[in-house]
């Protein structure tokens, strides 16, 4: 058997060098993927603006109000109330249910593509639909509400109009998140069903 070469030997340690930092380096940049959304959400919880896609300043009024009891809207201060919160959880139930409807027959309709059709990307879209799953909740929070601010800018400078956030762009962010686990589940689902078909026949 040929002895390894000096160079072979050399290529060799770099690379369980270049493992061994490897090795070192996983979970801190894993810990870091599942950690920093968590920070960013810290440090806006300081900005002074009612939006977290745009940074005005540092402020602890928000903090200020939950210890006072109370809500700041623009320069007046309302008192928390039972009628609020029931509001609160109304709109909230409609956002569930309106965005669970939604999300049920768009899920299904792709899961169905993926199982059984045959069309061009699949394999993209097979891909993409595991982002929503993988990524934190809050970074996708963070990143729709980038996408809606760019788009609502985009549209009021051809159109003059100002759009603003509302219970469609809730609603609408609730089922890009919901549509991957819907998928999947069902896609799951569709393939037991059609090997038992199969066996079947």
């Amino acid at each position: 058997m040929k002895a390894p070469s000096n160079a072979q030997l050399q290529r060799d340690l770099l690379v369980r060098r270049l493992g061994v930092i490897g090795m070192w380096l996983s979970p801190i940049i894993s810990y870091f993927f599942l950690w920093a959304p968590i920070l960013v959400l810290i440090i806006f919880s300081f900005n002074d603006s009612n939006s977290i896609s745009v940074w005005r300043g540092f402020t602890t009024k928000w903090f200020t109000n939950i210890f006072t009891n109370s809500i700041t809207a623009g320069t007046e201060a309302a008192r928390f109330q039972t009628q609020l919160l029931l509001k609160s959880v109304v709109n909230s139930l409609f956002v569930a249910f309106s965005a669970t409807i939604i999300s049920s027959i768009i899920g299904t309709m792709v899961a169905m593509a993926l199982v059984r059709g045959r069309f061009l990307g699949k394999r993209v879209l097979d891909a993409v639909l595991y982002l929503p799953v993988v990524i934190p909740d809050i970074t996708q929070g963070v990143a729709l509400a980038v996408f809606f601010r760019m788009l609502f800018e985009f549209y009021q400078t051809l159109t003059g109009q100002r759009l603003v956030s509302g219970f469609a762009t809730i609603i609408i962010a609730h089922v890009a998140f919901n549509i991957s686990y819907v998928a999947i589940v069902v896609r799951s689902r569709l393939v037991t069903m059609d090997s038992k078909a199969r066996r079947s026949c």
